[in-house]
């Protein structure tokens, strides 16, 4: 991979920009014009993101540009921790507070709650618009008891009472947020402070199935690189988002470790742990369907490529037992009383109603095409940047992550799974898109033995790798300053 210098990132960033504005455009004027359906985007929207026009600027700005010149000055002494612990510590540290900051940039916000108006702040006011999130639905549990609001959830009579939210995603969310409200207080702040907090276990998740690719220097890089990616940043404090990326990375890290373990006992242990883990995950958001997605398609990729050395029948051994865990977790939230398929039907019935299917081949392409750069946006300009360089290199390990992901992204995007809203729903695949180029830069050996204690020497420049993650943050607050992003 050809490394660029950071002035030569910031002129791909630039350009990159550009190529996002030149796409951008024709997207926005055939939602105006009508040409195309893009799900519920409309005329005030910035096409293809779920976001409106909304420059903010006052004294609380500045906290979000000392947010961004702490990550500037911290961020390389972060990477160069001398021991995992402390990098832990200071990253779970640094990204939370960074995270914070930019959503209480927007200052004092109005929140939507069933009641009426409330005054509120940019970090708390997703968790007072209980008209359309989770958190209003938290009362339920109390009223029916969990059992009964798990065996309630997808009837007419309940689902016509739910937050709009809570009416296409399965219970666990609302179950999570009733579990903090006991533990921690009810209200917003206690519910916003949890989430942001598991966003920093999420990043050490992140770490770890790094860690399954790169050495431990880089996979020190593509977790920072994760955690401060804008579509990280911009819902991780203010989006339950955050609680799904987590399960659905600790699920993709129990699948992965499990694909690279012998079918012994342990393994059979490891294989049912991971499809269980797969089942908590789904429990919480029907997108878990990414990792299934991605771990398809990147498995078949080695398999295909001949680097599996378990063949067709050892995977395929594997893949059957994390099945079964799946199977077994599903039927133990059965037995609790959720009926995950009548759930389903009730969150696909509430979909169409604002995300309407069908349409010619020009909605299809429109779709897909939107979805993809929503995330790409999301993902980084500076990060598509660097993305560039991979078509130059083609030796190592890295064509399996490349063609993994884009397989994923092909299906993810032109299938119809998923209408657009992608920028906070595919969070969890841009940690395979920074794994990805992390690699290409490096020499192609496998990952490093050791945990990198007190070596921050990685394929990418410390001053390459502080420009790419300033950049990313300097989107983040340019975003948040002008923009009102939904969720």
């Amino acid at each position: 991979m050809s490394i660029p210098a950071p002035r030569e990132l910031l002129r791909r960033t630039g350009i990159t920009l550009l190529g996002v504005l030149a796409l951008a455009l024709p997207l926005y004027v055939a939602v105006v014009t009508r040409t195309v359906r893009l799900g519920g985007l409309g005329r005030g929207d910035l096409v293809p993101w779920y976001s409106q026009w909304d420059p903010r600027l006052s004294a609380w700005t500045l906290l979000a540009a000392g947010a961004a010149l702490a990550v500037g000055i911290l961020a390389p002494r972060v990477l160069a921790a001398r021991s995992p612990a402390r990098f832990a510590l200071a990253t779970v540290g640094l990204v939370t507070c960074t995270w914070a900051a930019i959503a209480l940039s927007d200052g004092g916000k109005v929140g939507e709650a069933r009641s009426g108006p409330v005054d509120t702040d940019g970090l708390s006011y997703p968790f007072e618009r209980t008209a359309h999130e989770y958190i209003g639905d938290v009362p339920k549990v109390d009223a029916f008891g969990v059992r009964g609001l798990l065996e309630a959830w997808p009837t007419e009579a309940v689902q016509n009472t739910l937050a709009w939210h809570s009416r296409t995603h399965p219970p666990g969310a609302v179950l999570l947020l009733a579990a903090i409200a006991d533990v921690g207080g009810s209200g917003a702040l206690p519910a916003a402070v949890s989430v942001l907090l598991l966003g920093g276990l999420a990043v050490l998740v992140a770490w770890r199935w790094a860690r399954l690719h790169l050495a431990p220097a880089d996979a020190r890089l593509a977790a920072l690189l994760f955690a401060f990616a804008p579509g990280t940043t911009l819902f991780f404090a203010t989006s339950m988002e955050t609680v799904f990326t987590l399960l659905q990375l600790t699920a993709l890290l129990a699948m992965s470790i499990s694909l690279r373990s012998r079918l012994d006992a342990a393994g059979v242990a490891r294989a049912l742990t991971a499809g269980a883990a797969l089942a908590l995950a789904t429990f919480f958001t029907y997108a878990s369907l990414l990792v299934v997605i991605w771990t398809a398609a990147f498995e078949g990729v080695r398999l295909v490529r001949g680097r599996d050395p378990r063949g067709p029948a050892g995977t395929a051994a594997i893949l059957a037992t994390q099945v079964v865990g799946f199977a077994l977790g599903i039927a133990a939230l059965r037995v609790a009383g959720w009926d995950a398929l009548a759930s389903v039907r009730a969150a696909m019935a509430a979909d169409a109603m604002v995300m309407p299917s069908g349409g010619g081949l020009a909605e299809w392409a429109a779709t897909g095409t939107a979805n993809l750069l929503a995330w790409g946006v999301g993902a980084g300009l500076a990060t598509l940047a660097m993305a560039g360089s991979l078509l130059r290199n083609r030796t190592g390990p890295r064509p399996d992550l490349a063609a993994g992901l884009a397989l994923t992204l092909g299906v993810a995007a032109f299938s119809t799974l998923f209408t657009l809203e992608v920028e906070r729903i595919w969070v969890p695949l841009t940690l395979p898109l920074v794994v990805t180029i992390v690699a290409a830069a490096g020499s192609g050996s496998a990952p490093a033995r050791g945990d990198g204690a007190g070596d921050p020497s990685g394929s990418i420049p410390a001053a390459l790798a502080t420009a790419w993650l300033g950049l990313l943050v300097l989107q983040s607050v340019a975003t948040e300053i002008l923009a009102e992003t939904r969720w």
